[in-house]
């Protein structure tokens, strides 16, 4: 149970409204939120992305992309699979598949 006291108990016909969006890659991961942060892990083409965005806003605080050449082993998808471990006010530490240890991203 949500703890949130400003959730809507119905929504408008139309949904409620649209705050802001992004275009993103893909990946299975959802985005990790922290305090005024929102860290999105995805995947353009061959570049692994970790974005930190103001999570009201969507303005970029920062981005970190690196080349990729994973590929799923069953073939279904070659998406990244992994989400940011930890977000902290101007750090996220990542754990990828294509690099074992955490990476520490500011």
């Amino acid at each position: 149970m949500s703890t949130e006291t400003k959730l809507a108990h119905t929504w408008p016909k139309a949904g409620p409204p649209l705050v802001w969006e992004m275009k993103k890659g893909t990946a299975y991961t959802s985005p990790a939120i922290a305090g005024d942060r929102l860290v999105m892990f995805h995947r353009v083409g061959n570049e692994e992305r970790v974005e930190c965005l103001h999570r009201e806003t969507g303005d970029r605080y920062w981005k970190f992309s690196y080349p990729t050449q994973f590929e799923d082993r069953y073939g279904y998808n070659m998406d990244t699979t992994m989400a940011p471990a930890r977000v902290q006010s101007s750090t996220a530490t990542v754990y990828t598949p294509t690099a074992r240890k955490a990476s520490s991203i500011a």
